[in-house]
């Protein structure tokens, strides 16, 4: 019985503890909060790409929740109750009919009937905000603008009537709504340098690119540069001995980044990156590998290298791939075949000028994807405050033995099973020192909730696309400058400090544990 009773506890944890979200909770603030909110809209599908909208107006109305007016219920997006009205006006804006019966189908929430108070728990007041956006951008048929002197006005005109242009504009450019996340991967960028492409264009893509390596500089990460057209041009490789100085000088010189003016070989330039990541070895094993294809219409390759043959081939090399079309001769299709059919990585902008403002968001993004280290590696690194790295592991049914080693300065170390940013608003445990993530069974999509409430079960863990077996964690800096090591083990049992960390010292787990073993222990002394 006590073997029964330690697997239990080992292996069941994950069953048992419900997973902390404090996007759901009502008052709670932050930016970790507003991009888990964020983060599950956006994968959600049921909503178009806000091109960063969304997280500025968060900032922009309440510093993420720090200043909201008293007595506004609107929660952190300052949603009017008028307008939180108006987002459930299915019959005034028929496009609202599928988004509710998505909205139902996601996350159990009919919201017709949902209260306004609701609205201060976060993700409600940011699926609020996204419903208002869109009776602008579906209902009238104008789409967000990717330009933040544009966004001013669009969120002027059709969400705070009452705010501040340059308030706006000033907010959403200031470090408390903007920062750069230096980074721990390894980036090749493929810029399109065809005929389409007019000089003032491509002038741009080279300030786009310019910009995106400032954001990386002082980190550890690497960049290479390609431009292509009928013909590659590498203005520099992963493994090149040039500065970061001398990259972003580079990049700007019409001669070391040319504008070739030619056929758009998408594929070719594709193939040139794949080649690049297979030939040159990572720094440290598990770094991230990520292109960037920039074009500005269809590939026009000859013979029989096609996007679709090259593309998957990126993804079997580990690769993950951005693809960033340009102005109205992108198309959609063969972006989301670069992108290997993940929409996340589908970014369809309107013009070049949002370009010159989208390498802030492309920064975020691709310091989301995890970093891979094999099971008994250990992984050094250095944090500045507030900057995160995230790792995947593979979980067997024995578990995992985590480690941190914090040799200077402080971390904080969450994980999930299914969020792939885990942070102090997401998160199923956390790992203090050293830990043991347990297995979890697989699980299935439950139907949704056979009530006519206007809550469901919002966290219905089938309702991931993740793979089960992988487990995510983050570390986070603390202080101004953190060193740490990080080492997944599989868990031997045995080690009872680490079976009471598993735990996660959580009452309700101990009480439900209790409630267990009385329930298997009681026939038998009976």
């Amino acid at each position: 019985m006590a073997t029964l009773l330690f697997w239990i506890a080992v292996f069941g944890a994950s069953e048992i503890l419900a997973q902390t979200d404090f996007s759901l909770q009502a008052g709670a603030t932050g930016k970790d909060v507003v991009d888990v909110a964020i983060n599950r809209i956006d994968r959600s599908n049921i909503f178009q790409n806000d091109k960063n909208i969304l997280r500025r107006i968060a900032c922009v109305e309440t510093q993420y929740g720090a200043n909201q007016a008293n007595g506004n219920l609107g929660g952190i997006w300052q949603v009017s109750e008028t307008d939180f009205n108006r987002t459930k006006e299915a019959e005034r804006y028929p496009h609202l009919i599928d988004m509710h019966n998505d909205i139902w189908k996601m996350w159990g929430v009919r919201w017709k009937t949902l209260g306004y108070s609701e609205l201060l728990k976060p993700f409600y007041s940011g699926l609020a905000a996204r419903l208002l956006l869109s009776l602008t951008e579906v209902g009238s048929r104008r789409p967000i603008p990717g330009i933040i002197v544009e966004q001013a006005n669009y969120w002027k005109n059709f969400y705070n009537p009452a705010g501040s242009l340059q308030a706006f504009e000033a907010a959403a450019t200031s470090e408390t709504c903007e920062t750069n996340c230096p980074g721990r991967l390894d980036i090749c960028i493929a810029l399109d340098a065809s005929n389409s492409v007019v000089a003032t264009d491509f002038n741009i893509s080279r300030y786009f690119v310019h910009q995106l390596l400032t954001t990386f500089e002082t980190g550890a990460s690497r960049a290479a540069l390609v431009v292509y057209s009928n013909r590659l041009h590498v203005t520099f490789a992963l493994d090149t001995n040039m500065t970061w100085a001398q990259k972003k000088q580079a990049v700007l010189d019409p001669v070391q980044t040319p504008h070739i003016q030619h056929n758009t070989h998408t594929a070719e330039a594709i193939k040139y990156c794949i080649d690049m990541f297979n030939s040159t070895p990572a720094v440290v094993e598990g770094i991230p590998k990520i292109n960037v294809i920039l074009t500005d219409g269809k590939s026009n390759d000859p013979g029989p290298l096609k996007v679709p043959m090259v593309a998957p081939l990126a993804e079997a090399a580990g690769i993950t791939s951005f693809a960033v079309g340009i102005g109205s001769g992108a198309v959609y299709s063969e972006l989301l075949t670069i992108a290997n059919n993940n929409r996340d990585r589908v970014h369809d902008l309107s013009n070049f000028a949002e370009l010159a403002q989208f390498f802030q968001q492309l920064n975020q993004e691709t310091c989301e994807i995890p970093q891979t280290p094999r099971v008994n590696d250990t992984t050094t690194d250095s944090l500045i405050k507030g900057e995160r790295r995230y790792f995947k592991y593979t979980l067997g049914v024995e578990g995992l033995q985590i480690t941190v080693s914090t040799t200077a300065g402080q971390t904080a170390v969450y994980y999930s099973y299914t969020e792939t940013t885990p942070s102090a608003a997401l998160y199923d445990g956390k790992i203090e020192g050293s830990g043991v993530i347990p297995y979890r069974l697989p699980t299935t999509t439950p139907a949704p909730p056979p009530t006519e409430s206007a809550r469901g079960d919002l966290f219905r863990t089938g309702n991931s696309t993740n793979p089960e077996l992988e487990v995510y964690l983050s570390v986070t800096g603390l202080s101004d400058r953190n060193n740490y090591t990080i080492e997944a083990r599989i868990f031997v049992p045995g080690n009872g400090a680490s079976i009471v960390n598993n735990l996660h010292r959580n009452a309700a787990f101990v009480a439900l544990f209790v409630c267990l073993a009385n329930l298997i222990i009681r026939p038998l002394s009976a």
